[in-house]
């Protein structure tokens, strides 16, 4: 399970929720989420402000979610 995943379990949120909070697509979101695909810059900036987290705690070098 990736951190993203973790944090948006503890915080009692779907996906559908987050990716509308954020205002994302619920697909990119999942990718994301699953480490399917590399976070853009705009995602990884919306993702670690949502939660309060610095970008390390959610991500590798690459961009992939941890």
């Amino acid at each position: 399970m990736t951190k993203i995943r973790a944090l948006r379990i503890e915080n009692d949120l779907t996906a559908k929720t987050l990716a509308e909070q954020l205002k994302l697509d619920q697909s990119v979101l999942s990718f994301v989420e699953r480490g399917k695909s590399k976070a853009s810059d705009r995602v990884r900036l919306k993702l670690c402000k949502f939660f309060g987290v610095a970008e390390t705690e959610l991500f590798n070098n690459e961009r992939f979610a941890v």
